[in-house]
């Protein structure tokens, strides 16, 4: 073989694997639709991709950290509803033992107060998934003690939303259900009332519950608004993940199209190369595979 011709017999194997590369990276492009499939594909692309990735990533761990929130809240919400319930019971029970009915009647109304502060008592020790919502930050230590002493904390647990921002998920039992009164001394106080026949003190009681119930409710307010915030933090990490997946998708998925004109192109590169390797030297495709 001359030099020329080893020259471009040389040429012509270069150019033939560019364009089998070329057919192989387009074919694993459409069996699996991605443009980017190794880092070496776009350095930069695969660095960006990687750095949208890592969001997604903690956006899905700050959005199982607000389901829990929400989970614990919707608890404590219900739980305080049914305190309210409770001393909303309580109340008309002393307005009615208030108004001089007769000794039996306001002792069976004791008996009612004693069944109700029992349940104020269990709903104060509310228990979700093994942690007490009642105990501030210590949710493993059951947090009201029959007579009412508190062992919880005055903290909150907080429950990450996103970079730096949190909610508190849980409730200090003592700023409830102790600051600004007992409000199990209350329910204790009314029923000896009731029993020994101090209708006056029944008659106080009265607003003292009315307070309570204030209380309680204001602290129904701000954990309602803990919601609606973690409701809408996880709508927004909805919002985001999908705009991430779409960029990321822009990087790294291919053009089928594109991808289809690249493959008719290596073939008829092949075809070319083939064709000019047949005039200047005699072969053809099929004598270089084999």
């Amino acid at each position: 073989m001359r030099v020329g011709d080893q020259s471009f017999y040389q040429r012509f194997l270069i150019g033939l694997e560019a364009a089998r590369e070329s057919t192989s990276h387009s074919l694993d492009q459409m069996s699996d639709g991605k443009r980017v499939r190794n880092a070496s594909d776009d350095p930069a692309g695969a660095h960006t991709s990687l750095l949208l990735r890592g969001r997604v990533v903690q956006i899905q761990g700050f959005d199982r950290s607000a389901q829990a929130a929400r989970t614990d809240l919707t608890a404590v919400d219900s739980a305080l509803g049914e305190v309210v319930s409770v001393l909303s019971s309580a109340r008309a029970e002393a307005m009615a033992g208030a108004s001089g009915v007769s000794q039996g009647g306001n002792d069976a109304r004791a008996t009612k107060i004693d069944g109700l502060r029992a349940e104020l008592l269990s709903l104060a020790n509310t228990n979700q998934g093994g942690r007490y919502l009642f105990a501030g930050t210590s949710t493993l230590t059951l947090p009201f003690a029959q007579d009412g002493t508190y062992s919880g904390d005055d903290a909150e647990v907080q429950a990450p939303l996103d970079t730096n921002e949190q909610v508190g998920a849980t409730v200090a039992g003592r700023q409830l259900f102790l600051a600004g009164g007992d409000m199990f001394a209350h329910l204790a106080d009314l029923a000896q009332a009731l029993r020994d026949g101090r209708t006056q003190d029944a008659a106080a009681s009265v607003a003292t519950l009315r307070d309570d119930i204030s209380r309680v409710t204001s602290v129904e307010g701000e954990v309602g608004m803990r919601l609606e915030r973690i409701d809408s933090v996880i709508s927004r990490h909805g919002d985001e993940s999908t705009r991430l997946l779409e960029r990321i998708g822009e990087i790294e998925d291919a053009d089928l199209a594109t991808v289809a004109v690249s493959l008719q192109a290596a073939d008829t590169n092949r075809s070319a190369l083939s064709a000019a390797a047949g005039r200047v030297l005699g072969v053809s495709l099929f004598d270089y595979l084999g």
